[in-house]
């Protein structure tokens, strides 16, 4: 007949309850980024991850705002569609 001691039964549910629990933290991580923003229509000023998500293949992270569709900053920044809000400093149109 096999004995288990306490401390052996403890530690298997401590281990038990430790991977649950990172399993469950992965998974809120996993949903709070794909959440965040669905890749938007390609257009100014649209939510996206990639270039190749943009008509102007022009991805840029844009802070609070997150990665959005832009444009490189024209000789005349007023041409930005942007409302008159011009270029940024790393040279592209910002976004509303």
């Amino acid at each position: 007949m096999r004995t288990v001691n306490s401390r052996t039964k403890s530690a298997g549910a401590a281990s038990k309850w430790q991977s649950a629990i990172g399993l469950a933290a992965w998974m809120l991580a996993a949903v709070a980024c794909g959440s965040d923003d669905e890749v938007g229509d390609g257009s100014f000023g649209s939510a996206c991850s990639t270039d190749a998500d943009c008509d102007s293949s022009n991805c840029f992270e844009f802070g609070e705002k997150g990665m959005r569709c832009t444009l490189p900053c024209p000789a005349d920044p007023a041409e930005c569609p942007n409302d008159g809000q011009g270029c940024n400093n790393k040279g592209v149109c910002k976004v509303p």
